[in-house]
């Protein structure tokens, strides 16, 4: 195993009645950005939210936005204190909603200034006018038009219209922009797509006024395919203007010397062709300082130039190749200290402070990992496993204070995980790509040895949804699955079966999207269907039938009462469901209007109090579900949730905002119950 993080300096465990982020640390940054005047303060956009440094990335705080996926940062470079970022997030699995939001205290504190501003997902980018700081232009999305449209506020954020004319109005769509520093009126995009006879085309376009009009200026850049501009992939040099480069997928650089009237190729030392993992450039970086040192990245490593793109060199010493991201600036560099550089990864920030030639990560307190399962050592308090949509498996021995690499892959995402209630040593990890699509497939891992090594006891079938152990007999296991439904094994994973008979096919089914089993009754499963429908057997699996839950409600998790095992729980798209007769018939707890309950969890010891997390946060119950009181301050959007069965008043919640705890010392929260 490879020790991730200590955190020695502040201990980190489940806070008193407060929630704490207990890491793991690490996780996928899209950007950095670095405080034009005070460069110790530097930005990371991650899948989770907004980290901050305020030490050049020797340490991370959560910068708000929790939840949020944030896709591109502007500084004000006259007030580095006022913010502006992109963000999409995900209200429920099923569409997403892109916002821009603004910040006047460095990110403390933010709200929304997207006015007019129009767009359903797909995070663009931001960039903002050097010589008006109330001028500002974003390129937003919707699924059928990833980043294509362009919007500019003068007002600082208030309101928002977009600019329809030029490139914009065919079918093409922005890839990036930037501005003129000396004559902020003219502009540079980046422009792919097809045109009207459906060839594909990839040029760049610039205006002279502010956007009003564009004309196409793409002389020498190749037409051949592949020919997609990289994200982010257009620099400007801010000595010079009418230097600009470009980077095409597979293609190299490209550079201008007159204001984008024409190009060539600035490739030699740079791979081309078409392999996207070793040849696709994402873009260039200008030394603020010396103009003619360049960087530019691709996914495995990193090249630097020190004659203005003539020719470059790899320099990524002590980087673990296979983590860079394609972001919409992967590589910063310290305006003050051409030395000093950050690269944004998918394991976190590396950092350079000799100008490349060698590279160390840089990951304290950067908790940005996005949680997908959560186990909990039956027997040991504190042994705590999570899974990450990376393909990861953490494992903390001391409740979240540090943190070991369990796995350094098993393929798609870790989607559930299970730990053997008599020989906790025993664990099972399932994969599957978050998003399940219908051609997803995965596998079961097991471990012997408290996750130093893993085995594939099962591949090839559809996305892994969830695992349950027998309790009284761990040798027996079930698997849920979307699309082939529920698979059994008896032998500890050797060997698995289908346990489907009476579960209904179509689309949607035999996809379950959770399993629970019966403690004293093991042979009693329950299968929620992703269709809309929840299914129960009496006879361990090999027959099912409907039960009464409302129809529509499609579970998300099942919890069975461990001390009356006819009372189950069932957290669902429209809420939180109750049966106390073993599923014959269900009641709508009425948590609140319109809550996505993604998880529910109950107190072993206490079993008339449970915890649910919801769209909206996680909160508490202590009579059966009657009445609720939200728990503050914990993720915006609590997926997962899990109680340490010798402790079960500390309550693990995971998600996208990643792996939170919270240790109770009674239960009468200062919020006003809801119902």
């Amino acid at each position: 195993m490879v020790l991730l993080a200590i955190f020695a300096a502040a201990r980190v465990w489940a806070g008193d009645n407060q929630w704490t982020n207990v890491g793991p640390e690490g996780g996928a940054v899209g950007f950095l950005a670095i405080d034009p005047q005070n460069p110790a303060t530097v930005y990371a956009g991650t899948r989770v939210g907004l980290f901050k440094s305020h030490d050049s990335g020797a340490s991370w705080s959560n910068a708000g936005l929790i939840g949020w996926i944030v896709g591109s940062l502007v500084i004000d470079p006259q007030n580095p204190t006022t913010l502006y970022a992109l963000a999409v997030g995900h209200p429920d699995d099923d569409f997403a909603t892109t916002k821009v939001f603004k910040s006047a205290n460095g990110g403390a504190n933010w709200n929304e200034a997207d006015s007019g501003l129009a767009a359903d997902c797909c995070v663009g980018f931001l960039a903002i006018d050097p010589q008006n700081r109330d001028t500002l232009y974003a390129v937003v999305g919707s699924p059928l038009k990833p980043a294509r449209d362009l919007f500019k506020s003068t007002d600082g954020g208030a309101s928002w219209s977009m600019l329809n004319s030029g490139f914009l109005g065919s079918d093409l769509y922005c890839a990036a922009l930037v501005i003129d520093p000396q004559d902020s009126s003219t502009l540079y995009a980046t422009a792919q797509g097809a045109d009207s006879a459906h060839r594909s085309v990839a040029t760049v376009f610039k205006s002279t006024d502010g956007g009003a009009s564009w004309n196409e200026t793409g002389s020498g850049l190749p037409s051949t395919n592949p020919d997609s501009f990289a994200p982010g992939g257009l620099t400007i040099d801010l000595q010079n203007p009418n230097t600009l480069y470009v980077t095409k997928m597979c293609c190299g650089a490209f550079k201008s010397t007159d204001g984008g009237a024409s190009w060539n190729p600035a490739n030699s030392g740079m791979p081309t062709g078409n392999n996207i993992r070793s040849c696709c450039i994402s873009g260039v970086v200008i030394d603020p300082q010396q103009a003619n040192t360049l960087y530019a990245t691709s996914p495995i490593s990193i090249f630097k130039s020190t004659d203005a793109g003539a020719t470059w060199n790899a320099v990524s010493s002590g980087m673990w190749q296979g983590l860079l991201t394609l972001g919409s600036n992967p590589l910063t560099i310290d305006p003050q200290n051409s030395d000093a550089l950050y690269l944004a990864t998918s394991s976190g920030v590396f950092q350079s402070a000799d100008g490349g030639a060698s590279w160390s990560q840089t990951n304290s307190g950067l908790r940005a990992i996005s949680v997908s399962s959560i186990a909990i050592d039956p027997q040991t308090s504190g042994i705590v496993y999570v899974g990450t949509d990376r393909s990861n498996v953490f494992k903390s021995t001391d409740s979240g204070v540090s943190w070991l690499a369990a796995s350094a892959s098993l393929g798609d995402g870790v989607v559930a995980l299970a730990i053997d209630p008599q020989t906790p040593g025993i664990v099972y990890g399932g994969t599957g790509d978050i998003e399940c699509g219908s051609g997803s497939t995965s596998g079961i891992f097991k471990s012997a040895d408290g996750g130093l090594n893993w085995m594939d006891t099962l591949a090839g079938f559809g996305c892994l949804s969830a695992i349950v152990i027998d309790p009284q007999s761990p040798s027996t296991l079930y698997a849920g699955t979307w699309y082939k439904g529920v698979y059994k094994s008896t032998d500890g994973g050797t060997s698995w079966y289908a346990a489907n008979s009476g579960l209904p096919s179509g689309v949607f089914v035999p996809s379950v999207g959770a399993l629970a089993i019966d403690p004293e009754n093991p042979g009693t499963l329950y299968a929620g269907l992703r269709g809309g429908a929840l299914f129960k057997s009496t006879d361990g699996g090999t027959s099912w039938s409907n039960t009464g839950l409302a129809k529509g409600s499609i579970p998300n998790a099942l919890a069975v009462d461990p001390q009356n095992t006819s009372t189950v729980y069932a957290a669902a798209l429209n809420g939180l469901f109750k049966s106390i007769d073993g599923g014959t018939s269900w009641r709508n707890l009425s948590l609140s209007t319109h809550v996505y309950a993604y998880a529910v969890a109950i107190n072993p010891q206490n079993t008339s109090t449970l915890y649910v997390g919801t769209d909206t946060g996680a909160a508490t119950s202590t009579d059966g579900g009657e009445t609720w009181t939200p728990i503050p301050g914990g993720p915006a959007r609590v997926r997962l949730l899990a109680l340490d069965p010798q402790a079960p008043n500390t309550v693990y919640a995971g998600g996208p905002g990643g792996l939170f705890a919270i240790s109770f010392g009674a239960h009468d929260l200062s919020a006003k119950p809801t119902r």
